[in-house]
């Protein structure tokens, strides 16, 4: 349990409005009980205590009497306003002072993680199709897991469908107020690793809140508050799984087309704390304790055209004297390492990373004689690479046509030069020939051009 309880959500418009909407319903409590919907006891206690709240009145029962009513209305009541109202009292006792730091020390006097469980399956485990009831619900236990470290509930949590679905909603004011949870969470050390064992879900949206501000929006000031926040919301969450050096390392490998967006994002927000925590993010990528930091600064060089944008941004003037020496410390570790680099290593770079460019190395003749014993190094390794990246891009979808382009363009300059390369292919060939049919016109000249090296050398 925290020592200091910690308030969430208070800034939110969107989460007091959903409260007021709540409270202005009427609940018949009496009628509940004399249909047998709930008992005397919990119908006495719950209006009650409804009715101080209401008035801003000094609760004059027992916290622990209420608490008890409370979670047996959820345990026993299929009503779901009853439900929304109950939880929404919960809530309420969780921020008003002094009831907030009295229930937590109930709570804690007790079976906690009961209660916690207790509360869970009777909220975000029912299957009420409610946005309003999953959103109070998930700020009531995100607000409890906060005051009370409990990793297997979060997890169970992270992974609920109820809780997932706000982070599909259709409006702003919900996504916003699941990341802000999300991103509570994310503060808590023993919930990190949690958070990111569910990336595959929550990754896309984070990144989407982050990257789908539309630039000609920023100008304006109501609707795109809101974008904003939630921009600056999502990178924050990012910005703590990134202090974690394996997450970080896992991070900048799965994810490193978004990482390298990030670039493209300082270079365009107007919003001084959105690039603090942009370069920040970026930072922390090349921080020495994470194990593959150095290919990472040759991405952010050679794939993000980093030293280029970072020079940009430092014409601008700044009043953070941190951001600025952020920036002038990325600039260090970036300029430290690109006098090292070689064309050999902006060509592995593109490879290993699979973001493929029509860089000069791919045209120029010298850059293949220098380097074709690197091809052919363990058994052609490089070369079946370049082979295994093709099959995998053909194998997609949506294959991207100027990846197609450039692997074949490779492959191609490897057999010219030594013909024991195309011994390696074996029945790959096919999906060379294959391409032969391709929509894209391009796509379909290389693979014409490395069909005819094969062709001809097959036939010496």
């Amino acid at each position: 349990m925290n020592n200091q309880f910690k308030h969430i959500l208070l800034d939110s418009t969107h989460f007091q409005q959903i409260r007021h909407s709540l409270n202005s319903r009427t609940i018949g409590w009496d009628a509940l009980v004399r249909s047998s919907e709930i008992s005397k006891f919990d119908g006495e206690t719950t209006k009650k205590l409804e009715s101080r709240l209401l008035k801003n009145q000094k609760i004059d029962l027992p916290l622990d009497t209420a608490l008890t009513a409370l979670l047996h209305i959820l345990e026993t009541s299929n009503n779901l306003d009853v439900n929304k109202c109950v939880v929404n009292l919960l809530s309420q006792l969780l921020t008003l002072e002094p009831y907030n730091e009295q229930l937590v020390e109930l709570i804690s006097s007790k079976d906690t993680k009961d209660i916690l469980s207790q509360l869970y399956e009777h909220t975000l485990n029912k299957s009420f199709p409610d946005e309003q009831f999953h959103l109070i619900s998930a700020f009531t236990l995100v607000s409890l897991l906060l005051q009370f470290e409990d990793t297997d509930l979060t997890s169970k949590l992270l992974a609920n469908r109820q809780f997932q679905s706000l982070f599909k909603s259709e409006h702003k004011d919900a996504l916003y107020l699941a990341i802000r949870l999300l991103q509570e969470l994310t503060v808590r050390k023993a919930y990190k690793q949690l958070v990111w064992s569910q990336e595959a879900f929550y990754l896309p949206v984070v990144f989407d809140s982050i990257f789908s501000l539309n630039e000609n929006q920023t100008q304006q000031t109501n609707t795109n508050n809101l974008q904003i926040q939630l921009q600056y919301y999502a990178l924050m969450i990012i910005w703590l799984l990134t202090f974690d050096p394996k997450i970080t390392e896992a991070f900048t490998k799965q994810h490193l087309a978004h990482y390298l967006q990030l670039l493209r994002l300082v270079r365009s927000t107007i919003k001084e704390k959105v690039l603090r925590l942009s370069i920040s993010i970026i930072l922390n990528g090349i921080n020495v304790s994470v194990k593959n930091h150095k290919s990472t600064v040759k991405n952010l060089i050679l794939l993000g055209n980093a030293i280029p944008t970072l020079n940009q941004i430092m014409e601008r003037k700044f009043l953070d004297d941190e951001l600025k020496q952020d920036l002038a410390t990325l600039k260090e570790s970036l300029e430290a390492e690109y006098h090292e680099l070689t064309s050999f290593d902006e060509y592995l770079a593109e490879l290993n990373s699979k973001i493929l460019l029509w860089s000069p190395v791919h045209q120029d003749e010298q850059f293949w004689l220098d380097n074709l014993d690197k091809f052919k190094e363990s058994n052609w390794k490089l070369f079946v690479q370049l082979v295994d990246l093709l099959k995998e891009f053909v194998s997609e979808k949506r294959p991207s046509s100027v990846s197609l382009q450039i692997l074949l363009n490779d492959i191609r300059k490897v057999m010219e030069l030594d013909n024991d390369s195309i011994k390696k292919l074996g029945k790959d060939k096919l999906i060379i020939m294959q391409l032969l049919q391709h929509f894209d016109s391009k796509v379909k000249y290389e693979a014409l051009k490395t069909t005819q090296v094969i062709v001809s050398n097959t036939f010496k």
